[in-house]
């Protein structure tokens, strides 16, 4: 039989509290904020692409947000995004949930986009 695997611990908790708040349509540079901090080989997995840089269109898409049909939150640490998670209105499944973490981050990201927030989020 085998054994579930343990949720993975995160062993780097950022210094800063980490702030979630909802992104607003149209906002683009958290976006771009979080594309800049990602490695290439990122951003291959996010977008299944080579993705060198956002175009216009791509960058519109992406802020193309609506409460009744597309939402999105922004993770700041200080003044900076460090990720953006995006899905479709309503109950997302865990597979509908799109995220987007600079590589520095993605161990915390990860877990708090996954319900296992570090004890120092602070929601906007």
């Amino acid at each position: 039989m085998l054994a579930s695997p343990s949720p993975p611990v995160v062993t780097h908790l950022p210094v800063d509290p980490v702030r979630l708040s909802l992104l607003r349509p149209g906002e683009t540079r958290p976006i771009e904020e979080v594309f800049s901090g990602m490695s290439a080989q990122s951003r291959l997995l996010r977008f299944m692409t080579p993705m060198p840089r956002l175009t216009g269109s791509m960058l519109r898409a992406l802020a193309d947000l609506h409460p009744d049909r597309h939402v999105a939150v922004v993770a700041r640490q200080g003044h900076t995004a460090v990720s953006c998670a995006c899905w479709p209105a309503g109950r997302p499944s865990p597979r509908s949930v799109a995220v987007s973490s600079r590589d520095t981050f993605r161990s915390v990201s990860n877990d708090l986009f996954a319900g296992r927030t570090p004890p120092i989020l602070v929601r906007d």
